[in-house]
């Protein structure tokens, strides 16, 4: 079962926002931005060497 979190717009119905999160068991699967980008996950889990 997907989940489903979208960034808040004014004046913008839920259905109807652009920029989404899907999660999928507790787990984010897929980012999604207005534009069509989609953002790869791998990369906001991997943690910055320094």
């Amino acid at each position: 079962m997907y989940k489903y979190i979208a960034i808040k717009e004014n004046g913008v119905a839920f259905g109807d926002l652009s920029d989404k999160i899907t999660i999928k068991n507790s787990a984010v699967e897929n980012v999604q931005l207005s534009d069509g980008t989609n953002i790869d996950i791998t990369l906001l889990q991997t943690p910055n060497p320094k």
